[in-house]
């Protein structure tokens, strides 16, 4: 997948990783965009390359996520509007 003089990433190792790992995986993700040139590329295309650089194990926990459906306003019960979670835009709050 990468490009010619471009490595790709390591595996991310889910099974031993706490938030610390996953912020350096993240930021060197960030630079791999960059050097790609992928960096403003949509999200579904970036999550692919993530994807692929992370690893079968990564690609299954992903697989297994349960995404937020949109809710409808219910102004009556206090809830308000909240579109459904985009699966591709949801690696650090809504874009990465």
């Amino acid at each position: 997948m990468a490009a010619k003089g471009i490595r790709n990433l390591n595996e991310f190792n889910s099974a031993d990783a706490g938030a610390a790992e996953w912020e350096i995986y993240k930021r060197n993700f960030l630079v791999h965009l960059d050097a790609l040139g992928l960096h403003d590329k949509p999200g579904r295309r970036k999550v692919g390359v993530l994807l692929s650089n992370m690893g079968r194990e990564c690609v299954k926990i992903y697989h297994s996520f349960i995404w937020m459906p949109e809710v409808l306003a219910d102004e009556d019960n206090g809830i308000a509007h909240r579109p459904a979670e985009d699966r591709s835009e949801t690696l650090s709050g809504r874009n990465f």
